[in-house]
């Protein structure tokens, strides 16, 4: 028996899209009529979720007089809306119109239920976009699309259309803040449950404090100065807390891997790739390799937009708790076509800005790597005219970047900014000829500088800054603060 196919061109007998242009106009001339009523509805209604154009434009015009402080009916907003507007199939001018809305305006006790209604027509339009567009890139897919990518976009989508309509949390009282501040502080003062959690690196939880749910921790840093080492000894920390999802666009998961063992054996990676290890550097990597596999880290190697690491990161957090995540970096994340053409700055900026919300929706802190502007240390060490040697080393060592060196304007979504700062690195490029006098204050100041190292605070909400704290820099292992012992330091003090 033949399998009859269907025609492609089947009637589509489904209902037309919904409008809400009568509780448009009802909404609409009861503002006119009313302006306190705006304020009902302004708090979760834009013009953009209203069906009709015209409709939009006057509800957005009259929030603005209204927020100036400007009284809004019929006569005052006409000179702001198009006189040659066609009101449907009807003869009326807009000013016919407008006095019309305000004269057949119901009352103000349903302004709320108004607004409300507007709304869901407006996602229900949406939700039947969307569909349709994901009908239509799964039958044709481009080139540059996948599954995986379709399904990552309209879930934000999806996401966004869901904000839309949610009422959100109600305003609280100070009443109610005060207690729950209260609460935080005696549960810290007791130790029963401190606010926030910690690095588990004594002079990064000093400078901070612990960090809090959807708080941005940014660390800054050039070529060779450890920001990725710094951010990878957070995680481990934090990983104590539960899982840690790290987003890793420069380094390999192996390299990644042979750093942490490094770190815990102080066998340096170089060695362990060659193989240039002892009968007890072995027995003691492979007691490690089970310390370092039950660390609770994720690490990811795709390249993902915002969207997909806000959608990676809710999984997670479902399937198996989220203490935390790492953006290593965001000049590595990626971007859409218009975004791409945007300068590394401008993207900088956006990505913080992205990942900030991120943080804030899955409740989790966030460290959000950032390079430094190019030419940082070479302006540092030059300065505006060209100095002696010796002024060129001291300014190597000693001028130290500040927040404002960061790519973009990034400190505005940070709560903290982390800075790790090593001059030695800065100092051995300015290494000048051998069997001079130059070369030889050269070698004094790279021995000064031998296994030195700073963390600096150099922005936050919370602590005052600049502030900076001396560690110790572990070159072979490109770690910082003393030799891994078993577990890092606490920041409590003996006693507490």
């Amino acid at each position: 028996m033949g399998v009859r196919r269907m025609s492609a061109h089947a009637p589509d007998i489904r209902p037309s899209l919904p409008d809400a242009v009568e509780a448009e106009q009802a909404l609409l001339g009861q503002i006119l009529l009313d302006n306190a009523a705006y304020w009902r509805v302004a708090g979760f209604l834009k013009p953009q979720h209203f069906s009709e154009p015209l409709h939009s434009l006057v509800y957005e015009m009259a929030g603005t007089m209204i927020a100036e402080g400007r009284a809004v009916n019929p006569i005052t907003i006409k000179q702001y809306l198009p006189a040659s507007q066609q009101i449907g199939d009807s003869d009326l001018s807009i000013a016919q119109y407008m006095a019309r809305l305000a004269t057949e305006a119901v009352g103000s006790f349903s302004v709320y239920d108004y607004g409300r209604a507007i709304l869901e027509i407006w996602a229900r339009c949406q939700l039947v976009s969307l569909s349709q567009d994901l009908d239509t890139l799964s039958r044709t897919m481009p080139a540059d699309m996948s599954p995986s990518k379709l399904i990552a976009e309209h879930t934000g989508h999806l996401v966004t259309i869901s904000n839309e309509i949610s009422e959100g949390v109600k305003a609280v009282t100070m009443a109610d803040a005060v207690g729950t501040a209260v609460q935080s502080i005696d549960d810290a003062y007791k130790f029963k449950k401190p606010s926030g959690i910690s690095t588990g690196i004594a002079s990064v939880d000093q400078l901070t404090g612990p960090w809090e749910s959807g708080q941005q921790i940014i660390i800054g840093g050039g070529t060779k100065q450890g920001k990725t080492a710094l951010a990878l000894q957070c995680s481990v920390g934090l990983a104590a807390h539960g899982t840690v999802w790290i987003y890793s666009g420069e380094m390999s998961v192996k390299q990644l891997a042979m750093r942490e063992i490094s770190r815990r054996t102080g066998i340096p990676v170089w060695r362990q790739k060659e193989g240039r290890i002892s009968q007890a550097e072995w027995e003691k990597l492979l007691q490690v390799k089970d310390e370092v596999e039950n660390l609770p880290i994720l690490i990811e190697k795709r390249r993902l937009t915002l969207e997909q690491i806000h959608q990676v990161g809710r999984e997670i957090k479902m399937e198996r708790g989220l203490a935390a995540m790492v953006i290593d970096h965001v000049g590595l994340m990626a971007w859409g076509r218009d975004d791409a053409r945007r300068e590394e700055a401008a993207l900088s900026a956006k990505a913080t800005q992205g990942l900030k919300e991120i943080y804030e929706d899955l409740g989790v802190p966030g460290i959000s790597l950032v390079q430094l502007k190019k030419n940082t240390f070479v302006q540092n060490s030059y300065g505006t005219a060209r100095k002696s040697f010796e002024a060129q080393l001291r300014a190597a060592a000693y001028n130290r970047p500040k927040y404002t060196d960061l790519m973009g304007a990034v400190e505005r979504d940070a709560d903290h900014v982390l800075i790790p700062f090593n001059a030695r690195p800065i100092i051995a490029g300015l290494e000048p000829e051998e069997g001079g006098d130059d070369y030889l204050l050269w070698e004094t100041r790279m021995q000064e500088h031998e296994k030195k190292a700073e963390i600096i605070l150099a922005l936050s909400r919370e602590h005052t800054f600049p502030q900076r704290r001396e560690v110790e820099w572990h070159g072979e292992t490109t770690s910082f603060g003393p030799a891994f012992v078993g577990r890092q330091e606490s920041l409590l003090p003996e006693g507490f």
